[in-house]
């Protein structure tokens, strides 16, 4: 198969991941407090690591010839910031 449609397919799933991760992090917050917390504050993290994964995947890939090593980052600006906020 070749390399950049495999790049382009899985690129375009990182975005699609991020905006999930997005969502489950606002139906985390809008549910603190009542029974589902813990499942969608679970679910909320399950994807933030899937995200992490898939982006730490697409920096091997791309720098294959570099010799970089992953570092995979939350790449979710507002969760980046809650985090911060939150000290």
């Amino acid at each position: 198969m070749n390399n950049a449609l495999v790049a382009t397919v899985v690129h375009d799933l990182k975005n699609a991941l991020a905006s999930l991760t997005t969502s489950t992090g606002y139906v985390a917050e809008r549910t603190i407090g009542s029974e589902l917390e813990f499942d969608t504050g679970r679910l909320h993290a399950t994807t933030v690591a899937l995200s992490q994964r898939l982006v730490g995947f697409l920096t091997l890939f791309r720098s294959e010839q570099t010799g970089l090593s992953a570092q995979p980052r939350d790449n979710a600006p507002e969760d980046f910031l809650r985090e911060v906020v939150a000290g």
